[in-house]
């Protein structure tokens, strides 16, 4: 089929030069448009910003890594680009040090970004990277009206802000692997995190081929956390001496309320007053009316006096 001069812009219905339009290498777009765009160059931009502009309604700042993951993500999935987190970092890097208002037409930054980095056009085919799937694996999801911001919202409480939906569900799954069927401190689980975050850490540093000290150190966080956690076969719950016990829960006390009302809970009837408040003020009335009120006792109170007791050993 002989290649028009002219294409058809599905969104503003304008024939414009097949140049208006920019290169789409993926092949629903090579069979059905030419290997152009569907969208204008002047509608790509448009429609990029106001997809963007969803991802900035509840955050300003332009460096928000979570804006930029999601809303870059959505704009390849709209207009089938493959989405890759170092192309995704190449935009927002630039844009970041731009000094000219935020008026970025994303369409254009990241097909040039593709192109600078060489990204092979084969990728184009491979669209599986653009699925919001992994924030319905990720425990903390919650169904809102957008299903995005409140649950990174949510997550950066836990781990911090990270580069993007991959590392919070490689976060997670971590966390989960370590934490199914123990029962952890609250200091505990705090260090649990550390050992996830230093985990990816050194994942990160493996993939940007980084220097082998840095890596080296990275991983040494990883072992003194191991160690501080007494991992054996990852599990937790092996037998503990007293006062290792003792320790976790003051650490637990310290970190998570105030010791004064852990004090008020647990301590207040150290003398067991409150206890025996009862038969003391019986004694008293006793002693003040010079009677003799005895205790009420059920069968089981006697039962339990005749039942032999057993010798301390």
């Amino acid at each position: 089929m002989a290649i028009p001069e002219k294409l058809m812009c599905v969104s503003c219905s304008r024939p414009a030069p097949r140049k208006d339009f920019y290169l789409n290498y993926n092949d629903v777009h090579k069979e059905y448009n030419f290997g152009r765009m569907y969208h204008c160059k002047d509608c790509c931009k448009k429609i990029s910003q106001s997809i963007m502009e969803k991802y900035w309604s509840s955050s300003k700042n332009k460096d928000d890594k979570i804006a930029y993951s999601l809303g870059i993500r959505a704009i390849c999935s709209f207009f089938h680009m493959p989405y890759l987190n170092e192309v995704m970092d190449k935009v927002r890097d630039l844009e970041i040090n731009s000094t000219r208002d935020r008026d970025w037409n994303y369409v254009f930054q990241y097909t040039n970004a593709l192109e600078e980095m060489e990204i092979p056009k084969e990728y184009w085919e491979d669209l599986s990277g653009n699925t919001f799937l992994p924030m319905d694996l990720l425990k903390v999801a919650k169904p809102t009206s957008d299903g995005d911001r409140a649950l990174f919202e949510e997550l950066n409480k836990d781990w911090g802000n990270q580069d993007c939906i991959e590392d919070y569900l490689f976060l997670e799954e971590k966390f989960e692997s370590y934490t199914k069927g123990e029962t952890l401190t609250p200091t505990m689980v705090n260090m649990v995190r550390y050992l996830c975050q230093a985990e990816l850490d050194v994942i990160k540093l493996k993939r940007a081929k980084a220097e082998l000290k840095d890596i080296n150190t990275a991983e040494k966080r990883v072992t003194d956390y191991y160690s501080k956690l007494k991992l054996d076969d990852f599990k937790f719950n092996k037998a503990k001496s007293d006062q290792e016990k003792l320790i976790e829960t003051w650490a637990s006390i310290h970190e998570n309320i105030e010791p004064l009302d852990w004090e008020d809970d647990n301590l207040k009837d150290r003398l067991g007053f409150d206890r025996d408040y009862d038969n003391i003020m019986r004694s008293l009335g006793n002693k003040v009316t010079n009677s003799k009120d005895y205790p009420t006792l059920t069968l089981e109170d006697v039962q339990n006096e005749k039942a032999p007791k057993k010798r301390k050993k």
